[in-house]
């Protein structure tokens, strides 16, 4: 029953993890499905009033705005500009009344391509209430408290107009409204841009040609078999080919093969919808190789005399689909990090138990007794087991990190020893390590993460039976060793991974660290990988180089400069835990097994101990005698209260009684709150066992040294 109830409460854990890091994720895919429809739908539209209209509904939707306004101009068919607006949120009316906006203070600097202007309340706000005649709002106008705006200008820096959103409680808009609201900005100067240029081509084939040369999108006119007639100067920006290497070929050639029927059918819903746009989004191929996401729009004009073709208008957006995408994996490891954290609270948890119950059961045998060796097994399988979830939370990135002094051949061999698990059986890995090399200053986890990277590479480039080498050694770098500008002269501790893959050409080894740059199939990989890996090393003060040749394999070198900085002192603990005086605790955690194992350890140790699982009612009793104890001990994450709360409670009632705080999972900012609540001492499980006896005789001996001293 004990298990069962154990077993409930970690899958109770998991869940309530689970679900805050759903809800993160939930949040983020909503944002991005807005920004995504809105992005397909101004690509399908070419009216301006519906476009402007279309961006100022999704910007009240993302920054969470009562009402928006885009202003922005146009120009009539006698070439006269004249500003327009559209609104959001509200009806027209309530605005009809009011003259167009003139250059105040907060209004103006907008159309002026000044940037986001934010302000938590205008009616603080220095820059408000400046201008004659009102001085502020006119009478009747909406009520505006939180205020968002900014400029909307074209690839020429032309500014079109401006957003402009309002609230009528402060404090609503954030920095992340800030920046979704650019991006929309952005999207809605691409789609303003994109229908005038339309609209020019409606209007003759010579302005067509004439704007359309100046786009920084591409734009190719096909006919109605797929014959390219034209394509834009930009086309060769994006695709990497030139007109005379495509014009007069067939439209479909270059797309992906998954991406053909797309094609072929958006080409002919606009044959079936002459002047309706068409939006599109597919893969076509660079004349490097690479697959390019492009997000178009093809609009049949084949009944018009000046064009007499489908034309399409489209842009590269492979780094926006790559974003988010990493974006999307970066919420999905975020969500793992937090599982694993609660996992590990609740697993160490568990070794806490085994490794108490152990320890006390050796005690109580004699040292002869033929169950110490069973019982010493027992201590060394949780320690194991204790190293693995530490080194789980490691790579979840959920310990703090920092750099320090450190050998890197113990690093490496840490994480060649996760990795050994995860690479098939066929491949072979071997570490090689120089003996005195010296120590380095780096971040552990970090270098987890760049060898993590490499060696995935590496397996993935044999494909079958092969060998991964790993090497560390130290060596003089002169200025004629130097393979790289980030690697200066010096001493350093390099450390190599080589594998017997397949190599690669001249032409890859020279993007091998472009952000988003791969060579495997989509959807098998992210090309953030070497990227992320040549940014650590130069954040190290180091450097990464590579060589390889087709057919021969790939070496991949990790410079690290040595460091005088000694290691942190981690003192051990003397073996024989100190004794009490009869001091009396109060000891809260919600798991019985640690509960009554922590009781039994402190009553031998001399300590008086009343045992509570329930925070609630372990307040209730020393509120009702606060006097009575000399200090406390409470586990951090318990239902219905957590141990800052419970911390916090105490010491409203009495400021002086010591706390101790236990945890199997802690984050960087539990340390802090922690140390901000005034607890003396924050004790990691599975250690629990092994510190309470020396924390608690430290704490008091503080107290008697101070009351001596007083």
């Amino acid at each position: 029953m004990v298990l069962e109830a154990e077993n409930e409460k970690l899958r109770a854990t998991q869940g309530a993890t689970a679900t805050e890091a759903e809800a993160a994720l939930l949040e983020e895919k909503r944002v991005l499905e807005i920004l995504n429809r809105t992005g397909a739908a101004l690509a399908a539209e070419l009216n301006l009033d519906k476009l402007v209209q279309i961006v100022t509904d999704a910007g009240v939707q993302l920054v969470g705005a009562a009402f928006g306004a885009f202003f922005y101009t146009t120009v009539d068919a006698n070439g006269e500009r004249y500003m327009l607006y559209a609104l959001a949120g509200v009806p027209r009316e309530a605005f009809e009344k009011f003259p167009m906006p003139g250059k105040t203070a907060l209004f103006g600097p907008t159309f002026e391509g000044a940037g986001v202007i934010r302000s938590d309340d205008i009616l603080r706000d220095p820059r408000y209430g400046l201008s004659e005649p009102h001085r502020g709002m006119p009478a009747g106008h909406l009520p505006v408290r939180s205020y968002l705006s900014v400029p909307v200008i074209s690839h020429s820096t032309e500014v079109l107009g401006g957003l402009f959103f309002g609230h009528p409680e402060p404090g609503i808009f954030t920095e992340r409204a800030e920046q979704v609201v650019v991006g929309i900005a952005a999207q809605a100067a691409i789609a303003v841009e994109n229908a005038r240029l339309l609209q020019a081509v409606q209007n003759s084939e010579h302005r067509f040609r004439a704007l359309i040369e100046r786009n920084a999108d591409g734009i190719a006119v096909i006919d109605a078999e797929n014959k390219i007639l034209y394509l834009s100067p930009a086309v060769a920006s994006i695709e990497g080919y030139t007109d005379a290497e495509l014009v007069g070929g067939n439209g479909i050639d270059n797309t992906h093969p998954d991406d053909v029927l797309v094609v072929r059918a958006a080409v002919r819903r606009a044959l079936e919808n002459p002047g309706v746009p068409i939006p599109c989004v597919w893969r076509r191929r660079h004349k490097n190789g690479q697959w390019l996401w492009l997000e178009g729009v093809a609009t049949n004009l084949l009944h018009d005399p000046a064009v007499r073709g489908i034309v399409t208008n489209y842009r590269d957006i492979t780094h926006r689909i790559r974003a988010e995408e990493a974006q999307m994996r970066s919420q999905k490891m975020e969500a793992l990090g937090t599982l694993a954290g609660g996992i590990a609270h609740d697993f160490n948890n568990i070794l806490v138990a085994i490794r108490g119950n152990a320890e006390l059961a050796s005690e109580d045998l004699g040292a002869d007794h033929a169950g110490q060796r069973s019982l010493a097994e027992i201590n060394k399988a949780s320690q194991r087991a204790a190293e693995l979830v530490r080194r789980i939370l490691t790579f979840s990135r959920q310990q703090e990190s920092h750099r320090e002094a450190v050998h890197l051949q113990s690093v490496v061999e840490e994480a060649m020893d996760l990795m050994r698990a995860t690479l098939p059986a066929q491949i072979e890995t071997c570490v090689r390590a120089d003996t005195g090399v010296p120590r380095v200053l780096a971040d552990s986890t970090q270098v987890h993460q760049v060898m993590m990277n490499l060696v995935t590479n590496a397996a993935y480039a044999i494909a079958g039976r092969g060998t991964i080498e790993v090497t560390v050694e130290d060596l003089d770098v002169t200025p004629e060793l130097i393979a790289t500008r980030d690697l200066r002269p010096g001493h350093y501790v390099r450390v190599s991974v080589s594998d017997s893959g397949c190599g690669m050409d001249a032409a890859t080894l020279e993007r091998v660290f472009d952000p988003f740059f791969t060579t495997k199939p989509a959807g098998q990989g992210t090309g953030l990988g070497l990227s992320v890996a040549h940014g650590i090393m130069k954040a190290h003060d180091g450097a990464i180089t590579v060589y390889s040749q087709p057919g021969k394999g790939t070496t991949f070198r990790l410079y690290f400069p040595i460091s005088d900085a000694q290691p942190s002192s981690k003192q051990a603990p003397p073996q024989k835990m100190p004794a009490g005086n009869g001091e009396r605790l109060l000891y809260i955690d919600d798991d019985e097994a640690i509960l009554d194992l922590s009781t039994r350890i402190l009553e031998r140790l001399g300590y008086r101990v009343a045992g509570f699982t329930n925070p609630v009612e372990a307040l209730r009793v020393f509120e009702s005698q606060p006097e009575e104890f000399e200090g406390v001990i409470t586990d951090l994450s318990m239902p219905n209260m957590t141990g800052f709360d419970l911390a916090r409670a105490l010491r409203e009632r009495r400021p002086d009684i010591p706390i101790l705080m236990t945890s199997g999972y802690a984050r960087p900012e539990d340390r802090r709150l922690a140390r901000e609540l005034g607890v003396a001492e924050f004790i990691l499980k599975p250690n629990t066992v092994e510190e309470l006896g020396h924390q608690l005789d430290k704490v008091f001996r503080e107290l008697r040294n101070q009351r001596a001293a007083s």
